[in-house]
């Protein structure tokens, strides 16, 4: 037999056909401008979620204004209507499913955020689920996130899945295999666990020397994965303190004050120096999808010691003297500034930059040994378009930065 129920707000009218073991229809009414423009209802609907006796009956309600568009509302059935139960938090989530973690009859809510979209901005082929929050239902009929119950999950989901850390160079081209691998790098970050850290980053490394003879989609893969490691490895573990760009660059005060009192009369670039070519290229929307930093400065592992490290095109008040100068962050009150070249340039709008590159991607000829091998670390390019390209890197055996001169 049907029971037929009505749902009310000052919003949303809904009108239910629910059966003892199941749902065999719904259909809906919308009364009154709201910015959630239609219910539907969940496939967990129907069942007993929260193991009170009781079936549930789960809405998602989508979002016109916010990317992040699902919003939970859970209702218990009983004889007397449908009661709702208390969701904390309630804000829009990328997506959820329900789980029951602890074998209990008992299910929780994982929640995607959409970190992951957030942060791998360099492709549109990650389509994967991350769930990194989980609510959990309490006596007093409300859901609420429980830390304890998330880094449990997390380290379950990483030992189960650490089988997909034995790289295999045609797996870079499976979908499937690639978003596994994205989704155990996430977790291990949120584990804070040092020495899965370090595994991933080993095999990482063992996977780019076999990876180096290829090109196409396995190595963009991989170069894909590389950035994605190293860029959340910094953020997460190393914040930067000093400099942030996006469109405006901001710097920290006791940074400029450290930047002021080693170069007094010297400033860094602005973008409005640049000649027309160059600010077009650093303006794609195509080319600052997969690049992130401005054509002045940029950030990275210099010398292998796991702190942010910076460089900088510096210039005089005139713009005739232009200065390249790396801070390494030896700690976050101590930073060692290294002027690595100084030169004059008088036209009105300069036409060089620098350029960022990432561990493995740069291939350097060791002459003395006759050798050839990829370095390890960041490293950064003086580029002059249509001159010259200076690569700058750590040279561990010397302790230093040294530099190969590249015709373009």
């Amino acid at each position: 037999m049907l029971s037929y129920y009505n749902l009310q707000d000052e919003k949303v009218t809904a009108q239910l056909y629910i059966q003892q073991k199941g749902l065999e229809g719904e259909s809906f009414s919308i009364e009154k401008d709201t910015f959630l423009d239609h219910y539907i209802l969940s496939d967990a609907s129907g069942k007993d979620i929260n193991g009170d006796g009781f079936l549930e009956i789960v809405f998602v309600n989508y979002s016109t204004f916010c990317s992040k568009s699902k919003v939970l509302e859970i209702f218990r059935i009983t004889k007397d209507g449908l009661q709702p139960l208390k969701i904390q938090p309630v804000f829009p989530v990328k997506d959820f499913k329900f789980a029951d973690l602890n074998n209990d009859n008992i299910y929780e809510v994982l929640l995607d955020y959409g970190e992951t979209e957030e942060i791998c901005k360099s492709c549109f082929l990650c389509k994967n689920i991350f769930y990194s929050k989980i609510l959990r239902f309490d006596n007093k009929n409300c859901y609420y996130l429980d830390r304890d119950l998330e880094q449990g999950f997390y380290r379950f989901y990483v030992e189960e899945n650490l089988k997909y850390l034995d790289f295999e160079e045609i797996y870079f081209l499976e979908p499937e295999y690639f978003d596994n691998l994205i989704n155990l790098l996430f977790y291990i970050v949120l584990l804070k666990d040092d020495d899965l850290i370090n595994k991933f980053n080993d095999e990482l490394k063992e996977m780019g020397l076999k990876l180096s003879k290829y090109s196409g989609m396995i190595k963009d893969n991989y170069y894909c994965l590389f950035k994605l490691f190293y860029d959340i490895r910094l953020q997460k573990f190393f914040k930067r303190n000093y400099l942030y760009y996006n469109q405006t660059l901001i710097i920290e005060r006791d940074f400029y004050d450290k930047l002021s009192e080693y170069f007094p009369d010297y400033k860094i670039v602005s973008i409005d120096q640049f000649n027309d070519r160059i600010k077009d290229i650093f303006k794609d929307p195509g080319f600052i999808r997969s690049y992130r930093f401005p054509p002045f400065c940029g950030w990275g592992d210099f010398n292998g010691d796991n702190k942010e490290d910076f460089i900088l095109l510096l210039t005089n008040k005139e713009h005739t003297i232009y200065k390249l100068v790396v801070c390494l962050v030896m700690s976050k009150d101590a930073i060692r500034m290294i002027e690595l070249d100084s030169f004059t340039h008088y036209d009105e709008k300069i036409d060089f930059f620098l350029q960022i590159n990432y561990p493995y991607t740069q291939e350097v000829v060791d002459d003395f040994r006759n050798s050839v091998y990829f370095i390890d670390d960041y490293s950064f390019s003086f580029i002059q378009a249509g001159k010259k390209e200076l690569l700058y890197f750590w040279n561990k055996p010397i302790n230093n930065f040294d530099r190969i001169y590249r015709k373009e």
